[in-house]
């Protein structure tokens, strides 16, 4: 399929360039990903918790 493309816009790059930055790009989104997952739980837990009318001692699961 490249082959059909004019020589001035055909890509110049190898299978193990491509690899590498599919790669990279894998890595940082996942890396994103961990960070975004981690703050919104804590941000999602802060919320819960100080919504009004909750208080800790009246849950069920906080008393052993």
């Amino acid at each position: 399929m490249l082959e059909m493309l004019p020589s001035a816009i055909q890509p110049n790059i190898t299978t193990a360039q491509l690899l590498d930055a599919l790669y990279e790009t894998l890595y940082m989104v996942s890396i994103s990903l961990v960070f975004s997952v981690l703050i919104g739980a804590v941000l999602g837990v802060i919320l819960v918790v100080t919504r009004e009318g909750i208080s800790f001692h009246h849950h069920s699961f906080l008393t052993f």
